[in-house]
């Protein structure tokens, strides 16, 4: 409230010929917010294992993109290790009025991709989107499984060991060096 008055009493105090300057200048400042709000509508990528699965562009069912990528990752991130895309099912779903496709396991739904994520401008079908995120969904998987298989981290942990040995003598040698 005194925010507001200061700026009254500014605008009021200020030349004529500089009223309309400041009065546009406060009026961006105050709708600034507005106007950096994030649009809804922005499309969102769902990855996965650092795979991207889907662009999410349609609100869907009162979701916006952001929402329902959010709610997919955590329902991915609860798939049981074992699970392979072969697993997964595609099924053809209609929600509010728009096709699309539901991936879903053990009868949960893991995420939809509706007609409206598809990318027109590239000439993209639903069924080429939904292929792409069913191919880019199994490399995930099969990616998680493999690195938690002994020989990615017996190599991991081999590395870990080498450079903790090297940092160790180099340190050495440099204080070794320092000293003399």
């Amino acid at each position: 409230e005194n925010g507001r008055r200061a700026i009254v009493r500014t605008v009021a105090s200020a030349p004529k010929r500089w009223q309309g300057l400041l009065l546009l200048m406060v009026a961006l400042a105050l709708a600034a917010p507005l106007l950096a709000a994030d649009n809804p509508s922005e499309p969102v990528t769902l990855t996965f294992w650092n795979r991207n699965l889907a662009t999410m562009r349609a609100t869907v069912a009162g979701a916006t993109p952001q929402q329902r990528v959010e709610s997919a990752q955590e329902r991915l991130q609860q798939l049981p290790l074992g699970v392979k895309s072969s697993d997964i099912l595609r099924v053809p779903l209609v929600v509010d009025g728009q096709d699309g496709t539901a991936f879903s396991y053990d009868g949960r739904v893991l995420f939809y991709l509706s007609a409206g994520d598809v990318d027109k401008e590239a000439g993209e079908t639903l069924w080429q989107a939904s292929r792409n995120s069913m191919a880019a969904l199994d490399e995930a998987l099969s990616a998680r499984v493999s690195e938690r298989n002994w020989p990615v981290i017996r190599s991991g942990l081999l590395f870990t060991v080498v450079g903790l040995v090297l940092l160790i003598l180099l340190t050495s040698f440099i204080f070794r060096a320092h000293a003399r």
